[in-house]
């Protein structure tokens, strides 16, 4: 995925952000080095507000 994409969150842990539309904001590599599995920053709205996560791209699938 590269920045930009519209993507569906399909989420089990996290039913705040489950089903929803989200935003890939940054797909980086360094943070497999760092040891983090999830490594997709998504934006992603709740309420009207802006929420940033770092997300498994296996929950992710591109809208569009």
């Amino acid at each position: 995925m590269i920045p930009g994409d519209q993507v569906l969150i399909k989420s089990k842990t996290d039913e705040e952000i489950d089903g929803k539309l989200g935003v890939v904001l940054d797909d980086v590599d360094e943070n497999l080095l760092s040891g983090r599995m999830c490594y997709t920053k998504v934006m992603v709205m709740i309420s009207g507000v802006p929420h940033f996560r770092y997300l498994c791209p296996d929950s992710l699938e591109l809208v569009g």
